[in-house]
């Protein structure tokens, strides 16, 4: 089917040997879901570029309306991108691993579903914890007590700001994958209402939390909450959004996005119209966008999670090394330019000979040890 001039995917059965690779997601027939990768390079480069990059500069110096309207957005609101990760994840891990929905109840899958999220996650974020533990073990986050929390994967829910800062939202990631896979067990029906509640959770936790700009426990458990539960939702509806032109979904995203601006800085109504309207549209929008899954966007998405993680260590580090940036436009262009090409030089190093490997040897290590073999892509 051919909606708005562009492919629309098939996103109805993956194969039972995704449940323990990445979450890129793939169709029955292999095919990768590449627009959804390289939103999230989009999204990755947003937090990182857009909005973490002001800590790069004493106060004041940068300038984000050099960058247009688009650069005051990531100035003030480029930290909502992660929300718009949490929405990418429910939506893929649906795809993945519901697709055939007895596949979570085989015998071995719940442990080759736990398998494929550490192999994907831990390797990178433990080398950062270490980086950065001897890096700056002088600040008043980083105890030993944020130490063992980073290790257990809990930093955000008691140890936020310790460490690796960004962090914080794959440990929130965690727990909802902790829910996702309980239901999941169950059925169907289990999956349905735990999206539902999940939703209805998240929603009234970011009402709650008051400013959602500063971290806190209930207020970033909330967005995560909210976040992957709507993603889950809108993967349970996909069926009925078929019909709908593409322009009208990139209309919504653009409407409500514009919207949240004027929500007020705090968050609160800005999380709720981004994570229940502009994210899941613009989700539809990159299924059915070649821009999306162009090479360059995709080799973007692949290396997300390493842009992610290293940005703000090496950030911190250089601002550290040099004792100040110049503040003449000059020097903080150059500064701007370099930083980042070395994270996409970084990230692009640590994925293919890190990442990569740990993931292969992870994956490896469980085969020995499983009875279960996982279907090939047809």
């Amino acid at each position: 089917m051919r909606l708005g001039g562009l492919p629309y995917p098939n996103v109805l059965a993956p194969t039972l040997r995704d449940m323990t690779g990445d979450t890129s997601a793939h169709s029955s027939g292999g095919q990768r879901l590449a627009g959804l990768d390289g939103l999230r390079g989009i999204a990755a480069c947003v937090v990182a570029f857009g909005f973490h990059i002001h800590n790069f500069y004493p106060p004041g110096a940068f300038t984000p309306a050099w960058g247009g309207i688009a650069g005051i957005w990531m100035d003030r609101f480029g930290w909502t991108a992660v929300d718009l990760f949490f929405v990418l994840s429910g939506f893929v891990f649906a795809h993945v691993n519901l697709s055939q929905p007895q596949a979570m109840k085989l015998p071995g899958a719940l442990r080759a579903f736990w398998v494929s999220r550490i192999a994907r996650l831990y390797p990178l974020h433990i080398l950062m914890l270490v980086i950065t533990a001897s890096l700056f073990w002088q600040e008043p986050n980083n105890k030993l007590s944020a130490f063992v929390a980073n290790v257990f994967m809990v930093q955000g829910f008691v140890a936020i700001d310790s460490f690796d800062g960004p962090s914080w939202s794959i440990s929130v990631e965690f727990a909802c994958y902790a829910v996702f896979a309980a239901a999941a067990r169950q059925g169907m029906t289990a999956v349905r209402l735990a999206a539902i509640i999940g939703v209805a959770c998240g929603a009234a936790g970011v009402v709650l939390a008051g400013n959602l700009v500063e971290h806190t426990v209930l207020g970033d458990v909330s967005r995560g909450a909210l976040g992957f539960f709507a993603g889950q939702m809108l993967w349970l509806i996909r069926g009925f959004l078929i019909m709908v032109p593409t322009v009208a979904f990139a209309a919504l995203s653009a409407g409500l996005v514009t919207a949240a601006w004027f929500a007020g800085d705090a968050g609160r109504g800005m999380i709720l119209l981004l994570s229940l309207g502009a994210w899941p549209a613009l989700i539809m929008v990159a299924l059915r966008s070649s821009l999306c899954a162009s090479p360059a966007l995709v080799w973007l998405g692949d290396r997300s999670y390493a842009i992610y993680l290293i940005n703000m260590p090496l950030v911190f580090f250089i601002a550290y090394s040099t004792g100040g940036l110049a503040e003449d436009r000059i020097s903080i262009l150059a500064a701007q330019i370099l930083l980042v090409a070395a994270n996409l030089a970084l990230a692009d190093l640590v994925y293919r000979h890190f990442e990569l490997p740990m993931q292969r040897a992870v994956q490896r290590q469980f085969a020995r040890h499983s009875t279960v073999r996982w279907a090939s892509p047809a």
